[in-house]
């Protein structure tokens, strides 16, 4: 009978925290970690060594209904709507006479 490290399996429901919040799965959770490399060029030799740069991981899992964070995974929902495209100027005195309106340095939302 073989011995199997059960640190290695990663299965079944579980909880996925991400920016303070709690996501849950429905089912298995599939991890895919890979590691990125650069190689070292010199002028002299041309390239001389790789080394590893970064290691980023990709966590695939369907979520089990609950959304009570979805602003963490889709901050820009949470905008409203025109806010980022068609933004508000406070408008100051108008002149008639010169043909101007005094527009303020800030945004309003």
């Amino acid at each position: 009978m073989s011995a199997t490290n059960l640190a290695n399996i990663i299965g079944g429901p579980c909880k996925v925290s991400f920016k303070g919040s709690t996501f849950r799965s429905k089912a298995d959770v599939k991890l895919d970690p890979t590691l990125e490399t650069f190689s070292v060029q010199i002028d002299l030799y041309g390239e001389v060594d790789t080394r590893s740069g970064n290691q980023p991981c990709k966590i695939t899992f369907v979520p089990e209904g609950r959304f009570a964070d979805l602003a963490v995974l889709y901050p820009y929902l949470a905008v409203a709507l025109g806010s980022l495209v068609t933004p508000r100027w406070e408008c100051g005195a108008v002149v008639a006479a010169d043909d101007t309106i005094a527009v303020a340095n800030t945004l309003s939302r």
